[in-house]
């Protein structure tokens, strides 16, 4: 009797705990959307804008949004760096601690940078735009509006009907009951 009550207890833990088989459909589940472990960097950021484009064609909206939210965290990341280096770099220049061949060389890299912002500012506004409109499509219309406000914020204003202006503007007018008033 002893002797059971061990083998009882085991079997009942084994029991309790769950199904083999739900773990392997959780895995299969999760094996169908892509890994949360996306690596965006500048060699391959357009091409995964244009995965995730893809993925939304296809109405998938989980594997979209993935790779469109790491994109946007990407893009807000370059960004922040890119600020921080500007500072650093002007107190250095204001305070005079540089000599002339260094200044000319950071004001060269001033100018790299700029093309850098601009076109990150783009990728945000983009992932942005996509992420709000996914959220909108999921009824997430708080969610959606943040990230739509941040596709206005960083996208160039544009009237063209196709530009991620144009488009977040529609859809937050939209989401906040303001069509034709914004």
């Amino acid at each position: 009797m002893k002797k059971l009550i061990p083998i009882a207890i085991v079997l009942f833990a084994l029991a309790t705990l769950s199904d083999p088989l739900e773990c392997a459909e959780k895995k299969s589940k999760a094996s169908t959307r892509t890994s949360k472990i996306i690596q965006i960097n500048e060699e391959n950021v357009e091409f995964q804008l244009k995965n995730g484009e893809e993925f939304l064609k296809k109405g998938n909206y989980g594997n979209a949004f993935d790779i469109f939210e790491r994109v946007y965290e990407y893009s807000k990341n370059v960004l922040k760096a890119i600020e921080v280096v500007e500072g650093k770099q002007k107190e250095a220049v204001e305070a005079k601690a540089l000599d002339q061949k260094t200044q000319e060389y950071l004001l060269w890299k001033s100018k790299r940078r700029d093309a850098l912002k601009i076109r990150y500012r783009e990728y945000l506004a983009r992932s942005a735009y996509f992420c709000g409109y996914i959220c909108f499509k999921r009824n997430d219309m708080e969610n959606a509006g943040k990230y739509l406000i941040e596709a206005l914020k960083n996208s160039a204003f544009s009237d063209k009907p196709d530009s991620t202006y144009v488009k977040a503007l529609s859809l937050l007018a939209k989401i906040y009951a303001l069509e034709g008033e914004l």
